[in-house]
């Protein structure tokens, strides 16, 4: 252990120390501000001896002290310096943790909960398109998504997905068929009418098996059908009909409803099985408007299975 100099004595400090002797006349530093010095000045110099500017000016004769006219400094103003950086470190970490700690609320029973977790979903499915052209063909479907649970019973969530509509006309005079490929973004809300003992900090970590749920939600789909003749798919896009409208692709505003079963498999992990129908604002999916019934607009359902994983 390090021991306090005496009186006029030289003490082996390093420049960022700015000490070498006690001032004439004055007596010693306390042992412990002397210990805390050497030790900061042994730190000091293993920090310059890997610095490239003390290696290139190693060949420099090493001063013994200040330059003249420089006073002395006491190593004691130097903790002084630093107590302030370790005292606000030391606030600062309980509040960070604090604040990234989840926050409690309160159900209607004084119940406490809280907010979350989020979980990223992905999955498939297919999709049917209900219009102008009543012949059934399925179309594939896939989507990623976010759901949040916002408070006990509900949750809220968006969604983007791609989906394939097709469609057959079963009026022989007319003999249309189209194929469309469309993308669609939503933002719903979920409803989980049992109750789940994981939304409440007691029983966090107790999921229910099974929870059914009813969702409905808005957004927006960009649309780009091809109408053509027949029941097959035309080889080239030469075969397709002229448009009904010149701006494909289009927009349209969206509300889909449905519900479905999502099921725990393991801590973090659930499946999600799903149907829903949506409502659209434009009868142009099938871009079979004004060659069918201009009054009533398109719609068309989804099947879908889903992965949901808590992060």
């Amino acid at each position: 252990m390090p021991t306090a100099p005496t009186p006029g004595s030289s003490w082996p400090g390093c420049t960022c120390a700015r000490r070498i002797t006690p001032p004439p006349g004055k007596p010693c530093t306390s042992r412990a501000a002397w210990i805390l010095a050497a030790s900061i000045s042994s730190w000091c110099r293993s920090s310059r001896k890997s610095s490239p500017i003390r290696r290139a000016s190693s060949s420099k004769p090493r001063n013994a002290g200040p330059p003249p006219g420089v006073p002395l400094v006491s190593p004691l103003p130097l903790f002084v310096r630093i107590a302030p950086l370790l005292l606000g470190a030391a606030l600062l970490a309980p509040l960070a943790a604090t604040a990234q700690a989840p926050r409690r609320h309160y159900d209607a029973q004084a119940r406490a909960f809280y907010r979350g977790p989020a979980r990223l979903t992905a999955g498939g499915g297919a999709t049917l398109y209900i219009g102008d052209l009543a012949g059934l063909r399925p179309g594939p479907a896939l989507n990623v998504g976010t759901i949040y649970t916002w408070r006990p019973h509900w949750a809220v969530g968006g969604e983007l997905t791609w989906f394939q509509l097709a469609g057959t006309d079963k009026v022989t005079t007319r003999n249309l068929s189209f194929r469309g490929r469309n993308l669609a973004l939503t933002a719903f809300v979920r409803y989980e009418p049992l109750r789940d003992l994981s939304w409440y900090s007691a029983t966090r970590n107790q999921y229910a098996r099974v929870k059914p749920f009813l969702q409905a939600g808005g957004g927006f789909a960009i649309y780009n059908p091809k109408a053509y003749l027949g029941p097959n798919l035309p080889g080239s896009d030469a075969s397709f009909l002229p448009p009904e409208r010149p701006d494909y692709p289009g927009t349209a505003l969206i509300a889909p409803v449905g519900g479905g079963l999502s099921f725990y498999v393991v801590p973090r992990l659930w499946i999600t099985a799903q149907g829903s129908y949506t409502f659209t604002s434009t009868d142009h999916l099938d871009d079979v408007s004004q060659r069918a019934n201009p009054d009533r607009n398109d719609g068309y359902g989804l099947i879908e299975v889903k992965a949901e994983y808590q992060f």
